[in-house]
């Protein structure tokens, strides 16, 4: 198994009152789920995806079946929520799972929703984008209706045609994809590529930096254009060494529980400080001067920004890295 290294963040954005996002950096498994609902409880929905991903990724051996059982697990629990009313909450769900095939690797990709997935190859500049949106906008697309420019200021660009929890079922599309030292994968939810142009994302997602300083840019530009809905972002880097492993061995190179937060999970005055052992799956932001600035004119979000932001970050040597809490509440 190629090493990785990865960065993610999640943050409410400039607009909502809380953030129904939840994010899971757990090699081998990086999901991020958007969800859908408001009033009926979207982050409770998006957190039970990233409960039974968590789940997943402890593991000693997955292989595809098992990463489609597992959206469909999270879909039942998500169901069970609506309690018989018509429709209740809701989630996407978009990630990549790392499979082990004898002395090679590939990535399991999937989605659910209009949250995305992107890959920029080994040398390349050009991100490609892997998931294709369940939505309406991408409908009319398809059809010839409309170009994907009005797609991205169409009044009904928010409207999902499937979503986990959904009452027509839990439909996910799958690819697989060779695992390629170089390559990064970019996962987010809408409140990137919502708001920020496709040539800067591209541009930022090309910087040759680690995946912390990468996803920290992007929040930034969203940040920067208004971000009028939560934001979470996960980049994973392919690393050229392998990671050695026999048959006692799990997987990949993890001992214990992984971080998978959403803004949820916050109350107004908690403050957790320490090293992350799995214990706090708290709201967390790394400690150490790590953290790299975003650019012309982030100073200008920051003081509001820690104040609602998560951050998960692991460098390439396979160590979790300090976390500590600054997150001071998530509300308005």
């Amino acid at each position: 198994m190629h090493a990785l290294a990865y960065g993610a963040v999640t943050d409410r954005g400039s607009v909502r009152a809380i953030n129904e996002d939840s994010i899971l950096a757990l090699p081998p498994v990086f999901v991020v789920a958007d969800g859908i609902g408001g009033n009926e409880a979207g982050e409770v929905a998006s957190a039970i995806v990233v409960e039974e991903f968590t789940a997943l990724a402890q593991h000693d051996r997955i292989d595809p079946d098992d990463v489609a059982a597992t959206l469909e697990t999270a879909h039942q629990r998500v169901r069970s929520l609506h309690q018989g009313r018509p429709f209740g909450a809701c989630t996407t769900a978009v990630g990549a799972v790392a499979i082990e095939d004898g002395p090679s690797s590939y990535w399991v990709v999937f989605n659910v929703g209009d949250s995305r997935i992107y890959q920029r190859g080994a040398g390349e500049g050009t991100l490609r984008q892997i998931s294709v949106d369940h939505s309406h906008v991408q409908e009319l697309v398809d059809a010839g209706l409309i170009t994907a420019e009005r797609a991205l200021t169409h009044p009904e660009r928010h409207v999902v045609t499937r979503a986990v929890g959904s009452d027509d079922g839990c439909v996910p599309d799958f690819w697989v994809l060779p695992m390629v030292p170089g390559d990064r994968l970019v996962i987010c939810s809408d409140g990137l590529f919502g708001d920020t142009a496709p040539d800067e994302l591209e541009a930022i997602s090309a910087t040759a930096g680690p995946p912390t300083a990468v996803a920290d840019l992007l929040l930034a530009a969203a940040l920067r254009d208004g971000a009028r809905d939560n934001v979470s972002v996960v980049v994973v880097d392919v690393l050229a060494e392998q990671r050695a492993t026999d048959g006692s061995d799990r997987q990949h190179d993890h001992d214990g529980h992984g971080p998978g937060w959403n803004d949820h999970e916050r109350r107004d005055g908690d403050h957790r400080t320490g090293d992350h052992d799995g214990a706090d799956h708290e709201s967390a932001d790394h400690e150490g001067g790590d953290h790299l600035s975003a650019g012309a004119g982030e100073d200008d979000h920051r003081d509001e920004r820690d104040e609602h932001t998560v951050r998960i970050d692991r460098d390439g040597a396979g160590r979790e890295r300090p976390l500590t809490s600054t997150a001071r509440g998530g509300g308005a």
